[in-house]
């Protein structure tokens, strides 16, 4: 098996989400950003695993 780099667009989305997991879990700034902390703050698990399957799906496909 062959595996690819992820495209930008999925690699910054991937990213940003783990981040605002470790930023809303550690530093507490759910309230800072209005629109995406409380959808990824009430479920850091889930955000988290949707981020990674992400990362990996652009890593294991090709051309996503």
């Amino acid at each position: 098996m062959r595996l690819t780099p992820p495209s930008w667009g999925l690699w910054l989305i991937s990213t940003l989400i783990i981040g605002f997991v470790i930023a809303i879990r550690y530093f507490g700034v759910s309230s800072m950003v209005p629109v995406v902390g409380p959808l990824v703050g009430g479920n850091l698990f889930e955000a988290a695993i949707i981020g990674y399957a992400l990362l990996w799906i652009a890593v294991v496909f090709r051309g996503i």
